[in-house]
């Protein structure tokens, strides 16, 4: 992958680009919020390879 590849692929909203407390920061809530949103299943973040949830657009 090339770093113009790796740059296209911020501007796909469905990338997860953002740590849970950075998407917590940019909504304006907590992560335990973004937490039990998941757990309810209304949104299903991505999980990063060392098991970190990751958030897109």
């Amino acid at each position: 992958m090339t770093a113009d590849d790796s740059l296209n692929r911020l501007d796909d909203d469905d990338y997860p680009a953002y740590t849970m407390g950075r998407a917590a920061d940019m909504l304006n809530t907590t992560q335990g919020f973004l937490r039990a949103l998941g757990d309810a299943r209304l949104i299903t973040p991505l999980r990063s390879a060392g098991g970190h949830r990751r958030y897109s657009r």
